[in-house]
């Protein structure tokens, strides 16, 4: 696993939206209107408006975990954790999606323009 750069500017995911969201058996990938695309690997979190969480593992994909309610959605925040292992991306919706780096072996992937960052 590696960990996010610390110069990786937040601002160019900012205001954009999840156009399309694509599953497969072993990965998850959030495709953005403007910049890129987010590869999901390993576990995640994700919180509703209420503030109900859920865990989940990305293996096997076999159901939506409720990614669908992301659809359209505008990217109103992005921060991490302490360690800078964790992606936490918020939704105009109130939806928090939190993507785990995970010891290992890597978790997720963000493509944005040429740029490509493997967590």
């Amino acid at each position: 696993m590696y960990f996010i750069p610390k110069e990786f500017d937040f601002s160019q995911l900012k205001g954009d939206y999840i156009q399309q969201i694509c599953f497969s058996i072993n990965n998850i990938v959030l495709f953005l209107e403007r910049k890129g695309s987010i590869k999901m690997e390993g576990r995640f979190t994700l919180s509703d408006e209420h503030g109900n969480l859920c865990i989940y593992e990305t293996y096997p994909v076999n159901k939506d975990f409720g990614l669908l309610k992301l659809l359209e959605q505008r990217i109103e925040e992005l921060n991490t954790n302490e360690t800078r292992s964790d992606l936490i991306i918020s939704f105009e919706n109130g939806f928090v999606l939190k993507l785990l780096g995970e010891e290992g072996y890597e978790s997720y992937t963000l493509n944005i323009g040429e740029d490509r960052i493997i967590i």
